[in-house]
Parts: C-alpha cells; structure tokens; sequence
C-alpha cells in the first residue's frame, strides 16, 4: 500500500506563490548585480556576461512557456495596434532617456535614431508575442469545445 499525501490546495498555491516571489527577487538581483558590476565597478562585459546570459534566458524561457500555455504575457486583454504603439513609445522614451543618462551620449541623431529602432523592434516583439499568444488561445478553445461534444 501506498502513502499518498494529501496536498491542500491553500498549501499548494501558498508554495506556489512563494516560489514565484523567489523568482522575481533574483531576476531583479541578476538585474542590479549586472548594472553594478557595469556602472559601478566598470567591470569588462566578460565579468558579468553569466548573469547576463541568465536574466535574458530566464526571459526568454518564462515568455515561451507563457504563449506555449496560452497565457497572455501582460494583463491586457486585447489591445489595439494603437495602444501597442503607444506602449511601445513609452517604453523607447525611457529606454533612450536612461541611455542618454548612463552612457552620456548627447548626439541627437544618434539618439534619435536608437529611439526609432528601439521602438520599432518593441511593437514589432509585443504584437508577435500577443498574436502567438492568441492564437495558442484558439487552438485551445477549439480542442476544448471539440471534447465537449
């Protein structure tokens, strides 16, 4: 005979939950630790190009299993191109401020530039992950209705 633990559903979530602070604590610690060793230290890029590795990976890692899941990456339900452009020019707007603040960089048509492509590879990023997305919500829904008949 088997023991089998019964594993309470509050137990389990509250696991869950403390798990997923765990990783939010060292995505942003990877983070801080990689702009100081950068900013602070003028460390080599060699130095902390592990960490690097591992922020961006883990990235890329939570991002897939969310559209494999059919999981929307942001809270918004369905957003228009319009809103998605919006995001995407606030988002370049800080980016280039803060790259203009750290790098000290004053030459407007770089600048300019920067903010251009950043902004472009940021719609471009968002409205693929939110199509991929939608359309791994559609394959679900259709096996989901099709089981129900």
């Amino acid at each position: 005979m088997e023991n089998k633990e019964i594993k309470d559903e509050r137990i389990i979530f509250q696991r869950r939950k403390i798990q997923s602070e765990a990783y939010s604590i060292l995505v942003y610690f990877l983070l801080f630790s990689i702009l100081f060793q950068q900013y602070v230290l003028n460390a080599p890029a060699s130095q902390y190009m592990g960490e690097f590795i591992g922020a961006v990976g883990i990235g890329i890692y939570v991002a897939i299993r969310n559209i494999s899941m059919g999981l929307n990456l942001s809270s918004r339900k369905d957003t228009s191109l319009k809103k998605l452009f919006l995001n995407s020019v606030f988002l370049s707007s800080i980016t280039v401020t803060f790259f203009v603040f750290i790098s000290g960089e004053r030459d407007l048509v770089d600048g300019l530039t920067f903010f251009i492509t950043f902004t472009i590879i940021s719609f471009s990023i968002d409205f693929l992950l939110q199509y991929l997305a939608k359309k791994k919500n559609k394959e679900i829904d259709k096996a989901l209705n099709e089981d129900e008949f």
